[in-house]
């Protein structure tokens, strides 16, 4: 449902937080990081009509927990 970039961006930022274990100085703990993680997705499926779990069914379960 997505677009090639738009995975490569997606797999970009999980490659990213999944590595991360000091954030930027302006960024708070891991849970805040992943919770912004989930709302973006979930705002950026409504507009555009997209769904995060249906196009990346190897992450459903991850997602679903955050």
């Amino acid at each position: 449902m997505l677009h090639e970039h738009e995975r490569n961006h997606v797999q970009r930022l999980i490659d990213y937080l999944n590595k991360v274990e000091t954030p930027h100085s302006e960024t708070f703990e891991r849970p805040k990081l992943l919770n912004d993680f989930k709302q973006f997705y979930s705002q950026y499926d409504q507009r555009r009509g997209k769904n995060f779990v249906e196009t990346f069914p190897n992450l459903a379960e991850w997602y679903k927990s955050l």
